[in-house]
């Protein structure tokens, strides 16, 4: 087929069907984000592999990737791999401890960037966001020129390269932006949208994991076209309770609106090993790393939550979810590391295979200034002294200044 990726600047019709203003969603995706980001601030990394994370020490240090470089993914590195395997992969990459302050400061000003073209901006996460770009050619021009302009000026002001896809929908917006990583411009005309991605396999559709498209291969389902000459009367015995979503998926229609304003009501990590793991002291130091990530956005963010979250995938893809309320709100990595050690118990004897874990904290209440310390135990009051005292330290050097001694068993 010949290849539906439009270079002219007309929109018909948006897909889903006609709509009276054709919608025109932006993806803007930073490229390798984090490890970019280190080898902006050192040139001596420019060309390197880089895999942001722990020190591998030797090769069988814990902890897993936080990002690779595209020098690394060239040695089969990718984001949640455990960091001794990173670096039997590629033990002459350069291994830096992430620096999250930074990427955060560095986020900050793209995301105010692109907010100055459109008031109708949805961030998902600290390198990428949407942006809900209708009715806006008077001012920007043709997708193609305002995509253009955005990777211009974020290269100009940042030094850094992002990837831009638009579509009709977040869905075809988001497949859009990954086509051609890194420095990717991408555009999938409405009437096109399903054209597109025919030929491309179910797993480019957000959302499809491992799990989902192994269920789909069984049945032949190999392709988003396979998706999209499944009859209508068939799509539920085929793929089940998320069959309307995936229909929809298939044809990139994707209705969602770009949110510029969400409450905050929950912050968590979680992250998916490259190989499933049974090891007790692994998975305890995974714990810890999510806990110390999670307390630490909750202090940054001046927040506090009641209710701590564990959230543990098996190999056999059985998911695991347990939460627990505490007595009084908090931000200290200890005692969410203390709840969610108590809450995954058993399951950390080393008897089954993990290949997932997350850690969250729920029911968020802003701090107030001059909060009293009255009535909190000795012990907190002393560790909410060392949190911040570490925090500061963070702020001032980078997040891997400071480490715990148990994550570096």
């Amino acid at each position: 087929m010949t290849n539906p990726v439009r270079t002219d600047g007309t929109l018909r019709e948006a897909c889903g069907g006609p709509h009276p203003e054709p919608r025109l969603i932006f993806h803007v995706d930073m490229d390798a984000f984090f490890a970019s980001v280190e080898q902006l601030d050192d040139p001596g990394l420019r060309g390197r592999p880089v895999i942001v994370g722990a020190d591998p020490r030797g090769g069988t240090g814990r902890g897993v990737v936080s990002a690779a470089s595209y020098e690394a993914r060239r040695f089969g590195i990718a984001s949640a791999m455990p960091i001794s395997k990173a670096f039997r992969l590629c033990p002459e990459g350069a291994f830096v401890r992430p620096r999250f302050d930074r990427y955060v400061e560095i986020s900050g000003r793209i995301m105010a960037l692109l907010s100055a073209r459109t008031p109708l901006l949805e961030t998902a996460g600290l390198d990428e966001a949407y942006l809900d770009m209708t009715g806006t050619g008077r001012l920007s021009g043709s997708p193609l020129e305002a995509g253009s302009a955005i990777k211009r000026e974020i290269r100009e002001s940042e030094g850094l390269t992002a990837s831009v896809g638009i579509g009709c929908s977040k869905t075809a917006a988001k497949i859009a932006s990954d086509f051609r990583k890194p420095d990717g411009l991408v555009w999938i005309p409405a009437d096109d949208t399903a054209a597109f991605l025919r030929p491309l396999p179910v797993g480019r559709i957000p959302g499809v994991g491992p799990k989902t498209r192994d269920r789909l291969a069984r049945i032949g389902i190999i392709r988003i076209g396979d998706l999209q000459d499944i009859r209508e009367e068939d799509w539920i015995r085929c793929c089940g309770k998320g069959a309307d979503w995936l229909r929809r998926s298939a044809f990139g229609d994707d209705d969602s609106p770009v949110s510029p304003e969400r409450e905050v009501r929950s912050v968590s990590n979680e992250t998916t090993f490259e190989k499933d793991t049974a090891d007790p002291e692994f998975l305890r130091s995974v714990l810890l790393e999510l806990s110390e990530r999670v307390g630490l956005r909750l202090r940054r963010g001046r927040l506090s939550g009641r209710v701590i979250e564990l959230k543990m995938r098996f190999e056999n893809f059985e998911t695991l979810s347990r939460r627990v309320s505490l007595q009084s709100p908090t931000n200290l990595s200890e005692r969410v590391f203390e709840a969610v050690l108590r809450l995954a118990g058993p399951a950390l004897s080393g008897e089954r295979k993990v290949r997932l874990l997350g850690v969250g904290v729920t029911g968020l209440s802003a701090e107030k200034d001059g909060q009293t310390e009255l009535f909190v135990p000795d012990v907190d009051v002393r560790r909410g002294k060392l949190n911040r005292a570490a925090d500061r330290l963070r702020d001032k050097f980078g997040d891997g200044i400071v480490t715990r001694a148990t994550g570096l068993e």
